[in-house]
């Protein structure tokens, strides 16, 4: 009996010693299970997560190639491109813009990159690198020239305020000229504080055989001290470069009616009668250039208003109606016709105006502002304007 009792004991032993070896096991296997399901998704996270740093980085190489482009003068957009690699799954899809907030010639770049299924995305704003234009007047109208005003032309070399409605200093002289001056009819000139008369004098109204050391700038970048076509290039890249009288009617009838604001303007034919510069006065001053390469591309019956500096080779009849804020300077030395106006004109200079001229752009671009986006979301922004691929290089 007693060894049949020690039988069943030792069998019941054996099977709880087995049932927890059985648990035991079951226990280490779920562990690992589970310990693997979390490694898997870890790996998966982590995988995801390189994807995604992968496509952050093709959307940021394609945003420096974009403003890279820009800063060397290109205007379109890179479309998109894959390195050819073995090596390398991803390609980025970059649009440029101009952007419309602010609407102050800054760039919009989009740029979208993808590295297997993930995808990401850049946005910023960019905006041109500004060289400031400096012009050191040494009258209201500087010129090598004779010249002659007639009928109700009134020339005032004071210091006018931006608007042309208050005097603020003595200003300068009304016409500075390196050959003769004599004002006609109802003409007035005056300047350094006088007002304008009928009878100016070479003591404060004008300087007549003024002399120039130096020599006479040759040509409007040398006026304002830079390297030539520097002026002609800036109009080009700004859309207000103007190869025909038709070219500059259309420029002025799409801006309102009136002369583009803020810019440089360049006209690059021989001449154009009447000249009709629109009116309102322009918000912010421009430079207007009209200049060829024999110094004999002429303004002549001048109607509008003009706020900024002229800078022509030769200004013949400022009729009826024509109101200059800024300063005037003329580049050929004799003329056909020297009366700068024979009508009811106004000219009147503003240092005010001359201090806020546009600047011309050194080709550089900086980035203004910076975000990342998910690159699903596709779409021009609602900011932007303008753009089109041109089908990848």
């Amino acid at each position: 009996m007693q060894c049949a009792r020690s039988a069943r004991r030792t069998r019941k032993d054996r099977g709880g010693a087995l049932l927890f070896v059985t648990i035991l096991i079951v226990g280490i296997l779920g562990l690992s299970a589970g310990m693997l399901a979390r490694s898997l998704s870890e790996g998966r996270s982590v995988e995801l997560s390189l994807l995604e740093a992968s496509a952050l980085a093709c959307a940021e190489a394609g945003a420096h190639a974009a403003l890279h482009s820009l800063s060397h003068g290109g205007t379109g957009v890179l479309g998109s491109s894959t390195a050819p690699s073995a090596y390398w799954a991803g390609s980025y899809y970059t649009e440029i813009y101009d952007a419309t907030s602010p609407p102050d010639g800054s760039k919009a770049i989009v740029s979208r990159g993808s590295w297997g299924k993930s995808w990401r995305g850049v946005e910023m704003i960019v905006k041109q690198t500004l060289t400031p234009v400096s012009f050191n007047a040494r009258a209201g109208i500087t010129t090598k020239s004779d010249v002659q005003t007639l009928g109700n032309f009134t020339v005032d070399g004071r210091d006018w305020n931006d608007t042309g409605t208050a005097l603020v200093d003595r200003g300068t002289f009304g016409i500075s000229s390196m050959r003769s001056i004599a004002a006609g009819g109802a003409s007035a000139v005056g300047g350094n504080g006088s007002p304008p008369t009928g009878a100016p004098t070479s003591g404060l109204e004008i300087e007549p055989n003024a002399a120039w050391p130096s020599g006479f700038p040759p040509g409007p970048d040398e006026a304002v001290g830079l390297p030539p076509d520097t002026l002609k290039a800036a109009a080009k890249a700004s859309g207000t470069y103007c190869a025909s009288a038709a070219e500059w009617i259309a420029l002025v009838a799409a801006n309102g009616g009136k002369t583009p604001s803020g810019k440089v303007i360049y006209l690059d034919f021989d001449g154009i009668t009447p000249m009709e510069f629109g009116t309102p006065l322009n918000a912010d001053p421009s430079i207007l250039v009209m200049h060829n390469a024999k110094s004999s591309a002429y303004m002549k019956n001048l109607h509008g208003y003009f706020k900024g500096l002229l800078l022509v080779d030769d200004i013949d009849h400022g009729n009826a109606g024509t109101l200059i804020l800024g300063a005037i300077m003329t580049f050929r030395p004799t003329t056909g016709g020297n009366a700068f106006g024979n009508g009811d004109a106004d000219f009147k200079y503003s240092s005010a105006v001359l201090s806020r001229l546009p600047g011309t752009s050194s080709g550089d671009f900086s980035i203004v502002s910076w975000r990342e986006f998910p690159a699903f979301l596709q779409g021009k922004p609602a900011w932007a304007t303008g753009g089109a691929s041109n089908g990848g290089f």
